[in-house]
């Protein structure tokens, strides 16, 4: 939601205030927000982290990069990327018995508990990069299972995570294939696999700039 309002007026200047037109400072919204009730549910983290100071000052250092990127680079040179969690969950949850039947047997295939990592990319310009799909494997022969099409990028890991060589994978694969080389911006969270040595100097050959985003 950071990006709303990227690239609309001249960049940033020393000293801008950041929370101009915005209303109250993030921790200013989140006390209001926290008056309003206990619901007895575990808070929003966006709120607990409004509150510390040293999270909102992470936040406001974010937003003014990913700003001075848009108007270095070009909407369509900054990218912002992330892992999520596939689980294999292609199991049928209904049923057909007679009524008042106890338990029914379900045949499965074996591999429920099974996870894969996606690797995604967008662009603030709005349209997605080739994604990358890591499973748990040795082997290329994994890969068979996965059957993925020509737009998606195979790849695989002894736990089916992300690793600073496939990070450089998909920089290599994905990101430069968009970029053909020329400067551009990519966000990344603080996942270590990010920001080994190897992803870096990967990322200053191939002119990437690497904004650091929020936690993990």
């Amino acid at each position: 939601t950071c990006f709303g309002g990227l690239g609309r007026g001249p960049p940033l200047s020393k000293g801008a205030n950041l929370d101009a037109g915005r209303g109250p400072p993030l921790s200013h919204r989140a006390k209001k927000i926290s008056g309003r009730g206990n619901t007895g549910r575990t808070p929003n983290r966006t709120h607990v982290a409004a509150t510390d100071p040293s999270k909102e000052d992470q936040i406001a250092d974010y937003i003014a990069a990913m700003h001075v990127a848009v108007h270095t680079y070009g909407k369509k040179m900054v990218i912002c990327a992330d892992e999520t969690p596939i689980r294999s969950e292609g199991q049928n949850r209904k049923t057909v018995a007679r009524t008042g039947t106890e338990s029914i047997k379900i045949r499965k295939v074996g591999n429920e508990r099974e996870q894969c990592t996606a690797m995604l990319a967008i662009p603030v310009q709005g349209r997605k990069l080739k994604p990358m799909i890591v499973t748990k494997g040795t082997t290329n022969a994994c890969l068979k299972k996965l059957d993925l099409g020509k737009n998606i990028i195979g790849a695989y890991s002894e736990n089916g995570w992300m690793t600073s060589q496939l990070m450089v994978k998909f920089m290599n694969e994905s990101v430069l294939e968009h970029t053909k080389g020329n400067p551009c911006a990519l966000s990344l969270d603080d996942y270590r696999a990010h920001w080994t040595d190897e992803v870096k100097d990967f990322a200053q050959c191939n002119n990437i700039e690497l904004i650091r985003g929020g936690n993990r």
